[in-house]
């Protein structure tokens, strides 16, 4: 009885994988341009001989060749037999390990942009006692100009990181009554009447280094906007061609272990 074991040797095109890796081939190291500009994507392919290739599948999908090639056994290479793996062993506790990191606090923030600007933000904060409440109000600046930023130091001192779904619409709804804010100072007004300040420190957090440099905020915006638009034209004049998947295997068969006597079959 034999068993057959597939050894997988070579994806070459979308995993992104040199061949020349895999076949034992020294790769080509290039340094970075001087202009700083990024390196040209450069493609090495390995000539197998007819003999090698014992079957071959060719599938057309999406737009590209999807082959698979079966190869003859190479005695240069053997097929190395299934190691299994063996558990590290647990660290050991000791008060000379390095202590933890501060501890970073995590907001998942919802903001839609009305005109104005207003900027409607809902949030669920989370309680040291296990209890989430959620909250709303409006900010009086353009959230969209906080999308570069993601970890901060809040108002209380600590790591603060927050993740934010926007979106920008042209009306406000009829179900939401923006306020009317005093001052242009940015600054946010809940509605509810009353939240705690834990809850408010990530949201307030935000609006201080804003008021700081507001111009600031609105250019890296501006650039960001410019940039996206930027890539959206160069791959609709260049859009990008599907490359072919080359898929290359080759199959070893190993005899079955004893069967150890008086055991299970």
């Amino acid at each position: 009885m034999f068993e057959i074991r597939i050894n997988l040797i070579f994806v070459a095109v979308a995993l992104g994988i040199s061949p020349g890796l895999l076949f034992g081939q020294q790769p080509t190291l290039l340094a970075d341009p001087p202009d700083g500009s990024e390196m040209p994507a450069v493609e090495t392919r390995v000539e197998l001989k007819p003999a090698e290739v014992l079957e071959t599948t060719v599938t057309r999908q999406g737009g590209r060749d999807i082959i698979v090639q079966r190869l003859a056994l190479d005695p240069n290479d053997p097929v190395a037999p299934v190691v299994k793996a063996i558990p590290l062993p647990a660290p050991e506790s000791s008060d000379s390990l390095p202590a933890f990191a501060p501890p970073s606090y995590l907001l998942l923030l919802s903001a839609t942009v009305y005109p104005g600007p207003r900027t409607y933000l809902r949030w669920t904060h989370n309680f040291g006692d296990g209890r989430s409440e959620e909250y709303s109000g409006w900010s009086n600046i353009d959230f969209n100009h906080l999308c570069g930023i993601s970890t901060f130091v809040g108002t209380d001192g600590e790591q603060h990181s927050f993740v934010m779904g926007i979106g920008s619409l042209e009306q406000i709804p009829e179900n939401l009554t923006a306020p009317v804010f005093e001052t242009k100072i940015p600054s946010f007004i809940p509605d509810q009447k009353s939240i705690p300040a834990e809850a408010l420190v990530t949201v307030d957090s935000l609006h201080k280094p804003y008021a700081a440099d507001p111009e600031k905020f609105a250019a890296a915006h501006a650039g960001r906007e410019q940039a996206a638009k930027a890539k959206a034209a160069e791959l609709l004049a260049n859009p990008p061609q599907p490359k072919d998947l080359i898929i290359r295997y080759r199959i070893a068969e190993t005899p079955l272990p004893a069967p150890i006597q008086g055991g299970a079959e």
